[in-house]
Protein backbone atom coordinates (compact mmCIF):
# COMPACT_ATOMS: atom_id res chain seq x y z
CA UNK A 1 0.00 0.00 0.00
CA UNK A 2 2.58 2.19 0.77
CA UNK A 3 3.70 2.17 -2.66
CA UNK A 4 0.60 3.98 -4.44
CA UNK A 5 0.53 6.16 -1.20
CA UNK A 6 3.93 7.64 -2.19
CA UNK A 7 3.12 8.62 -5.47
CA UNK A 8 -0.35 10.29 -4.19
CA UNK A 9 -0.62 13.74 -3.20
CA UNK A 10 -4.58 13.68 -3.26
CA UNK A 11 -6.83 11.55 -2.22
CA UNK A 12 -10.75 11.78 -3.98
CA UNK A 13 -13.56 11.66 -1.66
CA UNK A 14 -16.47 9.12 -2.07
CA UNK A 15 -18.95 12.01 -2.87
CA UNK A 16 -15.99 13.15 -5.75
CA UNK A 17 -14.21 16.13 -3.73
CA UNK A 18 -10.39 16.10 -4.24
CA UNK A 19 -8.75 16.72 -0.75
CA UNK A 20 -4.79 16.65 -0.09
CA UNK A 21 -3.96 12.99 0.77
CA UNK A 22 -2.86 13.84 4.42
CA UNK A 23 -6.67 14.81 5.53
CA UNK A 24 -7.15 11.08 4.48
CA UNK A 25 -4.11 8.82 5.84
CA UNK A 26 -5.48 7.97 9.17
CA UNK A 27 -9.20 6.71 7.34
CA UNK A 28 -7.15 5.10 4.54
CA UNK A 29 -4.55 2.95 6.71
CA UNK A 30 -7.73 2.33 8.80
CA UNK A 31 -9.79 0.63 5.96
CA UNK A 32 -6.99 -1.04 4.36
CA UNK A 33 -6.13 -2.60 7.91
CA UNK A 34 -9.50 -3.52 8.57
CA UNK A 35 -9.75 -4.99 5.29
CA UNK A 36 -6.38 -7.05 4.98
CA UNK A 37 -6.88 -7.96 9.21
CA UNK A 38 -10.15 -9.81 7.15
CA UNK A 39 -8.32 -11.95 4.74
CA UNK A 40 -8.74 -9.59 1.44
CA UNK A 41 -5.95 -8.37 -1.08
CA UNK A 42 -5.99 -5.14 -1.29
CA UNK A 43 -5.09 -2.90 -4.67
CA UNK A 44 -4.83 0.81 -4.56
CA UNK A 45 -6.16 2.76 -7.46
CA UNK A 46 -4.71 5.52 -8.34
CA UNK A 47 -4.69 8.38 -11.24
CA UNK A 48 -3.01 11.15 -12.87
CA UNK A 49 -4.58 13.39 -15.68
CA UNK A 50 -2.75 13.35 -18.61
CA UNK A 51 -1.79 13.89 -22.41
CA UNK A 52 -2.80 11.08 -24.92
CA UNK A 53 -0.23 12.63 -27.16
CA UNK A 54 2.48 10.27 -25.38
CA UNK A 55 2.44 6.62 -23.54
CA UNK A 56 2.58 7.36 -19.43
CA UNK A 57 5.83 5.78 -17.84
CA UNK A 58 7.02 5.15 -14.55
CA UNK A 59 8.64 8.28 -13.98
CA UNK A 60 5.23 9.92 -14.43
CA UNK A 61 3.78 8.35 -11.37
CA UNK A 62 3.92 11.20 -9.12
CA UNK A 63 1.52 13.71 -8.04
CA UNK A 64 -1.61 11.47 -8.40
CA UNK A 65 -4.87 11.00 -6.71
CA UNK A 66 -5.79 8.30 -5.26
CA UNK A 67 -9.17 7.00 -6.06
CA UNK A 68 -9.81 3.82 -3.81
CA UNK A 69 -9.04 0.25 -3.03
CA UNK A 70 -9.91 -2.99 -4.78
CA UNK A 71 -10.40 -5.34 -2.40
CA UNK A 72 -10.01 -9.39 -3.79
CA UNK A 73 -10.83 -12.50 -1.60
CA UNK A 74 -9.92 -16.18 -2.32
CA UNK A 75 -11.01 -18.17 0.76
CA UNK A 76 -8.90 -21.32 1.25
CA UNK A 77 -10.09 -24.60 -0.01
CA UNK A 78 -12.46 -26.16 1.98
CA UNK A 79 -10.83 -29.20 3.38
CA UNK A 80 -6.94 -27.18 3.76
CA UNK A 81 -6.47 -27.74 7.36
CA UNK A 82 -7.46 -31.35 7.36
CA UNK A 83 -4.72 -31.83 4.43
CA UNK A 84 -2.36 -29.69 6.65
CA UNK A 85 -2.85 -31.44 9.79
CA UNK A 86 -2.38 -34.79 7.70
CA UNK A 87 1.08 -32.98 6.24
CA UNK A 88 1.81 -32.33 10.20
CA UNK A 89 0.83 -36.05 11.67
CA UNK A 90 3.77 -36.88 9.00
CA UNK A 91 6.33 -34.93 10.35
CA UNK A 92 6.02 -32.24 7.66
CA UNK A 93 7.29 -28.64 8.53
CA UNK A 94 4.97 -25.77 6.67
CA UNK A 95 6.07 -22.49 6.41
CA UNK A 96 3.34 -19.87 4.84
CA UNK A 97 5.12 -17.78 1.86
CA UNK A 98 3.37 -15.01 0.29
CA UNK A 99 3.48 -12.02 -1.36
CA UNK A 100 0.45 -10.78 0.35
CA UNK A 101 1.00 -8.22 2.67
CA UNK A 102 1.39 -9.10 6.55
CA UNK A 103 -2.37 -8.98 7.78
CA UNK A 104 -3.48 -10.66 5.03
CA UNK A 105 -1.19 -13.10 5.33
CA UNK A 106 -1.74 -13.96 9.15
CA UNK A 107 -5.65 -13.90 8.72
CA UNK A 108 -4.97 -16.72 5.81
CA UNK A 109 -2.39 -18.77 8.41
CA UNK A 110 -5.53 -18.43 10.99
CA UNK A 111 -8.26 -18.81 8.60
CA UNK A 112 -6.55 -22.76 7.45
CA UNK A 113 -5.05 -23.46 11.06
CA UNK A 114 -1.29 -22.87 11.07
CA UNK A 115 0.45 -22.22 14.44
CA UNK A 116 3.61 -20.61 12.87
CA UNK A 117 4.09 -18.07 9.72
CA UNK A 118 7.15 -16.88 7.39
CA UNK A 119 6.34 -13.85 5.49
CA UNK A 120 7.93 -12.74 2.48
CA UNK A 121 6.76 -9.68 0.79
CA UNK A 122 7.59 -9.71 -2.81
CA UNK A 123 7.08 -6.70 -5.02
CA UNK A 124 5.37 -7.26 -8.21
CA UNK A 125 5.81 -4.40 -10.89
CA UNK A 126 4.06 -4.28 -14.02
CA UNK A 127 6.46 -3.69 -17.13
Amino acid sequence: MNSILDVCCLAETSNGVVVDIREKLDSIHNQYAKLSSAGYRILGVAYKKTSTDKNFTREEENNMTLLGFISLFDPPKKDVGKTIANLRNLGVELKLITGDNELAAASLADQIGMETLLYLLVYKYAI
